[in-house]
Order: structure tokens, then sequence, then C-alpha cells
């Protein structure tokens, strides 16, 4: 069984002085949401006695922080945490591909990204209509399947689904 977890990057600002959209910061706001994503996230995964393989974001500054933010909770190594270039600005295909290509030695994945994309991704792989997330928005998907070769649109089990 492989178990994905999706989180939209936590709520970002613009800076009038920095026109970069790689660049973006997180919000006061969205630093204590990814800070409480990581917190229920460790709580949780205590409870399942599980923990995250991997963590992996888009190299974009707001994704990276979320991703930072939750690893500290999580006391996973930052060191370790994936930052990927080709999951900024990227679609479903893209991102699914990313994920067909995962070794298969790792079992649980957080990915921090981007809407629409990371919306629509949810919605392909469970099937479902779901409302667009928001914010530092955590899901929880399953595939009963050995392999990240497999998954494909409509076999992920939404486990969880909560905004922080």
């Amino acid at each position: 069984m492989k178990t994905l977890y999706l989180v939209r990057h936590a709520e970002a600002g613009y800076d009038s002085e920095n026109h970069s959209d790689l660049r973006r910061k997180l919000t006061e706001k969205g630093l204590k949401s990814a800070k409480k994503i990581g917190h229920y996230l460790k709580n949780y995964l205590e409870s399942q006695e599980t923990s995250i393989d991997q963590i992996t974001a888009s190299m974009a500054l707001r994704t990276a922080t979320t991703a930072q933010l939750i690893a500290q909770e999580l006391t996973y190594d930052l060191s370790k945490i994936q930052l990927e270039l080709s999951l900024y600005e990227t679609d479903v295909m893209r991102l699914l591909h990313f994920l067909n290509t995962q070794d298969d030695a790792i079992n649980s994945l957080l990915i921090v990204n981007h809407n629409p994309t990371i919306t629509e991704f949810v919605r392909y792989l469970t099937g479902e209509n779901l409302p667009a997330m928001k914010p530092a928005t955590l899901v929880e998907l399953k595939f009963e399947i050995p392999t990240w070769k497999m998954v494909s649109g409509g076999i992920a089990d939404l486990v969880y689904r909560e905004n922080f």
C-alpha cells in the first residue's frame, strides 16, 4: 500500500518590491497554518505508528517554506526535503509522471504544491469532484497498490481532507 499526502502551500503574500512569483513568501497566517499542519501530522502519524518517508515541494519559496515548517514539526531531516523545479507550474499529467517515477522503497510521500493543479490532481486520483483546495489544505490518499508506477486516475481512496 502507498500513502500520498498532498498539501496546498500555506497562504502567501505579494511583495511589491519582489515581483517574482517564485519568491513569494508566506504570510504570518501562512506560517502558523503550515506549523499546524505539521503538528497535526505528527500526532496523527504517531497514532498510526507510521511516518513520512519523503517530503517533496516545488522550488517556489512558499511551497519550500511550507514543507520546511511541516518537516520541523515532524522532526524530519530538512536536508532530505526534495525541491523540484518540475513541480512548479506543472499540470496533472506531469505530476502523475512524477509520482509514477518515485522509488518504491517510499511508502508514504508528502508533496507540497500549488493550485489549481493540486486540486485537479486530487480530483483525478479519487475520481471525485471535490471543492478547490484552499491554502494550507492537507489531503491524505491511500492506494491499494505495491508500486507508484500503478498510480492512475480514480484509484485513490480519500482518507482525510482538512484546511488549517
